[in-house]
């Protein structure tokens, strides 16, 4: 008449379940038919070979209980022999894809039944079974799609992050570089500072010195009235003048560098005269002292 509903429960159970999962399911159900057969052999056993006559009987009550039990217990033997069996060795039937019945898989044979016994309700069952498990299939493959979409979206995320990463690398290198640059090229103004501040030094001794030289020429003078609209030459004139008149010293060889008044408060301002040779000053101050004369 065709395929059963259980024939086809079991055709996408095979094919629609994980193969873990199907490996496990066909190793535990050969395990639990063999549990039963083994157990209906051992009680088939005892039924066949125990006695039915244990020996004379104690007392007719007695007896007549051994009896009872004995018929009882073969008869129910007889029953399971009768039943068992026959679930036992009832042979699959061939599917409409032409499978041979050594073809038939383990998973086929377990949930082989007749149709002629299956009733209603075991019909409307099988078909709720066969569309929960066409659900949970449904539901199962849209989390693995939102999984991978998720693992995607990590994998992405990762290689965003190692581009970052990469190129974080490369501007630190950069830095890196410029750093070692700056360094060599501070290095390099470090040690002209240095020479600088030498030679900077050094002209500022020479500065002093020469101040000082130049101090050691200088002579002032006190007392010497002042002419109107005076200037330069016309105080060279006095100096001269002066230094011929009260010194007597013959002032045609004296060189003049630099003569000025000071700046100050009182009447008369001194006059700072600088000769260009500390000879001339220490002549001009020998003879000052020598006389005595309040310049």
């Amino acid at each position: 008449m065709g395929i059963s509903v259980q024939q086809w429960h079991a055709k996408i159970g095979t094919f629609s379940q994980p193969v873990k999962c199907k490996q496990t399911f066909q190793t535990l159900k050969p395990m639990g038919l063999s549990l039963a057969i083994k157990a209906v052999l051992f009680y088939l056993l005892l039924a066949l070979c125990v006695e039915s006559n244990l020996g004379p009987p104690k007392t007719g009550s007695n007896s007549g209980t051994i009896h009872g039990r004995s018929d009882a217990t073969a008869s129910s033997t007889s029953r399971q022999e009768a039943e068992v069996p026959a679930s036992l060795t009832r042979p699959p039937h061939a599917c409409s894809s032409g499978r041979s019945p050594s073809q038939i898989s383990i998973t086929d044979m377990l949930h082989f039944r007749d149709p002629r016994v299956i009733s209603e309700r075991d019909t409307g069952d099988t078909d709720m079974d066969v569309d929960q498990l066409d659900c949970q299939n449904l539901d199962f493959g849209l989390i693995l799609l939102e999984i991978r979409k998720d693992v995607k979206g990590i994998h992405t995320k990762f290689d965003i992050m190692e581009h970052t990463v990469n190129q974080l690398k490369v501007d630190n290198e950069e830095l890196k570089k410029q750093n070692k640059n700056i360094m060599q090229t501070v290095n390099v103004l470090s040690e002209r500072l240095k020479h600088v501040e030498s030679v900077s030094e050094i002209s500022q001794n020479k500065h002093e010195k020469i101040e000082t030289q130049m101090k050691r020429n200088n002579l002032k003078f006190h007392n010497v009235p002042k002419q109107q609209n005076e200037i330069r030459s016309m105080l060279i004139n006095t100096i001269k003048h002066l230094l011929t008149e009260k010194l007597s010293i013959n002032c045609d060889s004296i060189l003049i560098d630099i003569v000025f008044r000071l700046p100050s408060q009182a009447g008369n301002r001194l006059i700072l005269v600088r000769f260009a040779l500390l000879h001339d000053r220490d002549r001009i101050l020998t003879a000052f002292r020598g006389n005595a004369i309040n310049t």
